[in-house]
């Protein structure tokens, strides 16, 4: 008991220390508790909607690989799932999330009967084959049975827990109390996660705490530790697929895991065990995202594409990617500052170069973090970053806008007109593609004043070839 009051002292003695951030730190949970209960975007609805139809209920019998051979043809061309939406569950990168929802719902059940949750005449509104409509009706369900507030409450509390574990575990990463007071304000007050966690009620916030978790895992060395954090966050939401190729270029560097010709007997046997089954996992779900949920949900002309010929093209954000990759197992030393700027510069060619629902840009901000308390004078671009990543909000209209305050009087804010009937003297569309336009050009600046910041010169060639020249 006295180690852990020890451990808390020292890293969390910093909050105690100063009435001030005590004080801030009850302010941040206020508002993070006055925003739940009376917004919500129609996802949030709609997610524990399957929950509560047990869409996704467990059937472990589907991990038995001849259930899965026999329905991968299914799988991949989409059609005849059947019964075996867990499966597709478990490639498509929401397993975890799903169950987490899950759990905290069964609990809610005991509260709450389950036949109040969603009103069934609602539900029965016949909107076609539609999906905003469809979730929108499933909103509208949920909204019409008292107590409302209550009900969205707990929807979001599973989120809150998650959000305050993203809160204590960034200050772990450092010594130094100022820069665990930047890091810990830092997410406090962060408005990408208010408004995604608090206001929207995203399930992203879960995808960052096990990937923070893993980070911290690998930081302290805890290798077994960290690829069981890094699976939970693969099958938590696809963002975290991003992380796989430099954390196992971390490995491969240190030296630690897959050892080296000289040292390969100090190699540890179980990390290499599991990352490679995790790996062997992740080829899958790789194939379905990139595959069939981006040929099929993203159109060909919707990626940053650049045409070579008539038929053939290259995808702007896989060749940025590649390169960010090669540059850090051609450059990157072995520290792990050096691993979280370039994972930060995998993550911003994904946004800038690829169609994106605003919820998961919440993964990019502990990586932020990072690189804004080596570097303070990023914070102005952070800033104007932020700014316009707000702004192209606009793109989706009334439903990640207007409509998040329906909890508050339903009939009212469903009537109220989509932006771009009020907007008509202008053209809306060309507005939010400045916006994007804008937004990917401060991501791309943002991105070369990191790569300044690192030390790119590969100091072991180096070396070599100047001995060559020499001799």
């Amino acid at each position: 008991m006295n180690k852990l009051f020890k451990w808390i002292r020292t890293n969390y003695g910093f909050i105690f220390n100063k009435k001030t951030l005590v004080l801030l730190l009850l302010i941040g949970l206020l508002i993070r508790l006055i925003l739940m209960p009376f917004t919500m975007m129609a996802d949030l609805s709609h997610s524990y909607h399957d929950v509560a139809t047990q869409k996704y209920e467990i059937s472990w019998h589907i991990l038995n690989p001849a259930v899965v051979l026999q329905n991968l043809p299914h799988f991949y061309r989409g059609d005849g799932l059947g019964d075996y939406n867990y499966f597709w569950l478990f490639f498509n990168g929401n397993l975890i999330t799903k169950q987490i929802q899950h759990a905290f719902f069964s609990f809610y059940t005991l509260l709450i009967p389950i036949n109040t949750w969603f009103d069934p005449a609602v539900l029965q509104t016949d909107v076609g084959n539609e999906f905003m409509e469809h979730t929108y009706i499933i909103e509208k369900s949920l909204l019409s049975n008292e107590p409302v507030f209550l009900k969205i409450f707990l929807l979001k509390l599973p989120y809150l827990l998650f959000d305050i574990g993203v809160l204590l575990i960034l200050p772990l990463f450092f010594n130094n109390p100022r820069k665990k007071k930047f890091a810990f304000l830092f997410w406090l007050f962060n408005p990408v996660a208010l408004v995604i966690s608090f206001i929207f009620g995203s399930v992203d916030i879960i995808c960052v705490f096990f990937v923070l978790l893993t980070f911290y895992m690998f930081y302290r060395k805890r290798y077994v530790l960290g690829i069981i954090f890094l699976g939970l966050s693969a099958f938590s939401k696809f963002q975290a697929l991003l992380l796989i190729p430099f954390l196992f270029l971390f490995l491969f560097k240190s030296k630690d895991v897959f050892g080296s010709r000289t040292e390969g007997k100090k190699a540890l046997l179980w990390p290499k065990i599991l990352f490679i089954t995790l790996i062997i996992f992740i080829i899958p779900l790789c194939l379905w995202f990139f595959g069939r949920e981006v040929s099929k949900r993203w159109p060909f002309n919707y990626l940053f594409v650049l045409k070579i010929g008539e038929l053939h093209a290259v995808y702007l954000f896989f060749l940025a990617y590649a390169l960010i990759l090669l540059a850090y197992w051609y450059f990157g030393d072995k520290s792990f500052q050096t691993l979280c700027k370039f994972c930060l510069l995998g993550l911003f060619s994904f946004f800038a170069l690829c169609p994106f629902h605003p919820q998961w840009f919440i993964v990019v901000m502990p990586f932020i973090c990072f690189v804004l308390i080596e570097n303070r004078n990023l914070i102005k671009v952070f800033f104007l970053q932020l700014i316009f990543y707000f702004l192209i909000f606009l793109w989706w209209g009334n439903h990640i806008t207007i409509n998040l305050f329906a909890p508050l009087n339903p009939n009212l804010i469903f009537n109220i007109p989509a932006i771009k009937d009020v907007l008509y003297d202008i053209n809306l569309d060309i507005l939010i593609n400045s916006f994007r336009a804008i937004f990917i050009a401060v991501t791309f600046f943002f991105m070369y004043l990191i790569i300044r910041s690192l030390n790119l010169k590969n100091d072991k060639k180096y070396e070599k070839s100047q001995k060559r020249n020499r001799n």
